[in-house]
């Protein structure tokens, strides 16, 4: 759309990628090679992005998004234990997973017209819950009597398609509006047949329109693999 209508664009927005995260597991053993274990922990992923379109001197348009994802993930696991040494294991691991998550936005635009210029920001937090599975590998070694290393690779299925919140408008024209509902995923069309483009708002109601298109509620994929390094502390 920029280029059709003689626009110059830098910059792009970016979506969440991989983050970081920290938890703590509290296993049980059923016998020597079955255990069963409960774990909390959080999951944390950050992105910054910036744009600016421009038209010569005329117009010129710079918003700048940060995004900021927490995930609070409750999971019941089951492990499968085969020795291959005495203080070394490998063990498959599998279970289901609760997770509570939350998504705080703020953009801020920038916008001239010629010498008029208008400032504005956008600030919200929605959340959102909801179940999956998971699966992985693993090895243990035992390094003291009470005191282990492990490694684990595991793959989850999890996606979140219900969030809801609130968020506050402002800009330097001193209106303000606070807004409240479900954050809705959408495809706006440039007319018939024209280009579609990907949108979200948060509202009470789907949005209807002649030129809205695959409405829906917005989905995030929290689906993927990971990479954990830790250690086991035993209590006998």
């Amino acid at each position: 759309m920029a280029n059709r209508l003689g626009l110059e664009k830098a910059g792009e927005m970016k979506s969440l990628g991989a983050g970081y995260g920290f938890g703590g597991e509290f296993l049980m053993g059923i016998s020597k090679k079955v255990k069963m274990g409960i774990s909390l922990g959080t999951l944390n992923s950050r992105k910054q992005s910036e744009t600016t379109l421009r038209l010569e001197s005329i117009f010129k348009l710079n918003t700048a998004l940060n995004l900021e994802l927490s995930s609070f993930p409750l999971e019941w696991n089951a492990y499968y234990v085969l020795s291959l040494a005495r203080d070394k294991n490998l063990y498959l691991v599998g279970g289901f997973d609760y997770c509570f998550a939350q998504l705080v936005y703020k953009m801020n635009m920038n916008e001239t017209v010629l010498e008029s210029s208008t400032l504005s920001q956008t600030e919200g937090k929605v959340k959102d819950s909801g179940a999956g599975f998971h699966g992985g590998i693993g090895f243990d070694w035992n390094i003291l009597d009470h005191l282990g290393l492990f490694v684990e690779i595991r793959g989850t299925y999890l996606k979140l398609n219900d969030w809801a919140g609130e968020e506050t408008y402002s800009d330097s024209e001193r209106n303000r509006e606070v807004r409240s509902g479900r954050l809705w995923y959408y495809e706006s069309q440039e007319g018939n047949g024209g280009n579609r483009y990907s949108n979200l708002i948060l509202s009470e109601k789907n949005p209807e329109g002649f030129f809205i298109n695959s409405s829906r509620g917005f989905e995030l994929n929290l689906s993927g693999f990971s990479f954990s390094l830790g250690l086991n502390i035993r209590i006998k």
